[in-house]
């Protein structure tokens, strides 16, 4: 089997400040069947001027407006011929240098949705995602998903699947359910990438990201588990968890749902951590 060609996308908007650490992490990939996407919504900061420095580097720019993160997103995917795609955000970093030789190596099958493990940070500590069970085609609601950028999504799935727009925050969710359930899933035993939490919805106030938060969650119920009478239950027992955790949230400002990740998460030792501290602190 010929080695796949990897589709990278990044979607940026105004991170002049953050983006050369995923651009020098792509560059420094020792597994070069890489086509890298690039879509900016038309930064002002000094972006553009960067990206036209290391036009090189990509294969792919396009910089207009849209309708959002998951917009932006679709606008990669349209544009994206790999076999795969991985979506690293501008800010995130590959874990080392042989993360994706690592994660594309034991592929054997075209047709699966391949995942790794992830390390994030919250701006004091450092902790990696490790799978809590196999996942399987019939995912359960609250069981935990693989990590979106350390995911590797087949074309078959990716070409004929887009974000759905209407989701505030989760819409990554959405489309990790939907792959899920469309092909076989293998977790590979590598450490893939390293990013801050937060994301989308640190841009966001308190009260619309708690609200976004909720209402998304009611959303990716109904669309996915509403009709399956042996999941109702378990779904409407988790959206009235979380809506008490949501709640909880809006009135303290205290990230319970991250505390709630945490718990799943394995901390690194300080030593081992301090080399990932020195990407953020650049």
């Amino acid at each position: 089997m010929s080695a796949p060609l990897i589709s990278i996308i990044t979607v940026v908007y105004n991170r002049c400040a953050t983006l050369p650490i995923t651009l020098d992490s792509v560059e420094g990939q020792t597994y070069k069947q890489v086509e890298y996407i690039i879509i900016d919504g038309g930064s002002t900061d000094g972006t553009l001027e960067l990206l036209e420095q290391r036009k090189s580097e990509f294969s792919v720019l396009i910089s207009e407006p849209d309708e959002g993160l998951y917009d932006a997103m679709n606008k990669g995917l349209d544009r994206a011929t790999g076999d795969f795609c991985l979506f690293l955000n501008a800010g995130d970093a590959f874990y080392n240098n042989t993360s994706l030789t690592e994660l594309v190596s034991p592929i054997k099958d075209y047709d699966t949705y391949y995942f790794g493990t992830a390390v994030m940070t919250d701006g004091k500590h450092i902790y990696r995602l490790n799978p809590r069970k196999p996942v399987q085609g019939n995912y359960q609601i609250g069981q935990g998903l693989p990590n979106h950028q350390a995911s590797l999504f087949p074309r078959s799935f990716y070409a004929s699947n887009r974000y759905d727009t209407d989701f505030k925050i989760a819409a990554d969710d959405d489309f990790k359910i939907r792959a899920i359930r469309f092909c076989p899933v293998v977790h590979i035993n590598v450490w893939v990438v390293i990013f801050e939490l937060g994301g989308l919805s640190r841009d966001l106030s308190r009260f619309s990201r708690v609200s976004a938060r909720y209402a998304d969650t009611q959303r990716l119920i109904s669309k996915h588990f509403l009709q399956d009478r042996g999941r109702k239950w378990a779904a409407v027992k988790f959206l009235l968890k979380s809506g008490g955790i949501y709640a909880l949230q809006l009135i303290t400002g205290y990230h319970w749902r991250y505390e709630y990740y945490f718990n799943k998460f394995e901390k690194i030792p300080e030593g081992e951590a301090a080399k990932f501290k020195s990407t953020f602190d650049r």
